[in-house]
């Protein structure tokens, strides 16, 4: 059986070619596998503190995540939408309504109350009683 050729070790070991070949490869395949983690793991970070960002005073990350899946929640959105919308329309409508029996002078007269006192004070004087 012929010797493979083989490379010294520093220690004095000697290591075949095709073994040091087969450890060179598995090297940069554990560094792929490695910047692939490291990847993951900052879009995981990332996405986490995003989460916690947007509804921290509702619940945490991990609340979040744990939370079972809806299968109606499309439906649900929708009529919801729907809802907010119906309410909006009615709003607008009351504020119509309202607009109608405002006086016009009414954006005339001071907002702050001491303001107001004073010109209630004025009206009375320029009107004699």
């Amino acid at each position: 059986m012929p010797a493979t050729p083989s490379i010294p070790n520093t220690a004095g070991i000697s290591i075949p070619r095709h073994h040091r070949a087969q450890g060179v490869a598995l090297a940069a395949a554990l560094d792929v596998l490695e910047n692939q983690i490291r990847g993951k793991t900052t879009e995981i970070r990332d996405n986490r503190l995003s989460c916690s960002a947007t509804c921290h005073k509702v619940c945490t990350a991990e609340a979040l995540i744990s939370l079972a899946e809806d299968a109606e929640i499309d439906a649900k959105i929708v009529a919801k939408e729907q809802e907010l919308q119906a309410v909006r329309q009615a709003a607008q409508a009351s504020n119509r309504k309202r607009g109608c029996l405002r006086s016009p002078f009414r954006s005339s007269l001071p907002r702050s109350r001491p303001a107001r006192q004073e010109f209630a004070k004025s009206q009375r004087m320029q009107s004699g009683t």
